[in-house]
C-alpha cells in the first residue's frame, strides 16, 4: 500500500516514517512539509493513503482536501493533529477524511489502522 506523509514538523515526519516502515505492506512513497509540496507530490506518486497534519503553516488540511480530494476519490485520508477534538472530527468528515488521530495519543492506533487497511487491500486485490 502506497502512503504519503504530510506534516510541517521534520521530527513528526521522521517519527511517522519510522512507524510506517515497521509495516512491511506499507511503502512511504513521499513526504511533504507544506500544502504546495503535498499537491505536487500527490499528482506524481498517487498514494493509496494520505496521512495529513491539519496545521500546515499558512494553509491547513481542510483547504488542501477541498482542492485535491475530488481528484483522488479512492485515496484514504487520515488526518493527524495535536488535539483531535469534536469540531475537528466534524470538519474532517465533511472534507472526506476517514480518520482523525491525535499525534500524542493515537500513533499506535494509526499504525494498527494502516495494518488493517493494508490487509484489506491485499485481500480485495487492490494493493499496488
Amino acid at each position: 500500500m502506497r502512503l504519503m506523509l504530510v506534516d510541517d514538523s521534520l521530527t513528526v515526519r521522521k517519527r511517522l516514517t519510522d512507524l510506517c516502515n515497521e509495516i512491511t505492506t506499507v511503502e512511504v512513497v513521499s513526504t511533504a512539509a507544506t500544502a504546495s509540496e503535498a499537491v505536487a507530490a500527490l499528482y506524481v506518486y498517487r498514494p493509496d493513503v494520505l496521512v495529513l497534519d491539519i496545521h500546515l503553516g499558512a494553509q491547513n488540511a481542510f483547504d488542501l482536501l477541498k482542492v485535491v480530494g475530488p481528484q483522488f476519490p479512492r485515496m484514504v485520508v487520515m488526518l493527524i493533529t495535536g488535539g483531535a477534538t469534536e469540531p475537528y472530527r466534524a470538519m474532517a468528515s465533511a472534507c472526506g477524511a476517514r480518520y482523525l488521530f491525535d499525534k500524542a495519543l493515537d500513533m499506535s492506533r494509526l499504525q494498527e489502522t494502516l495494518i488493517e487497511l493494508s490487509a484489506t487491500r491485499e485481500e480485495d486485490g487492490s494493493a499496488h
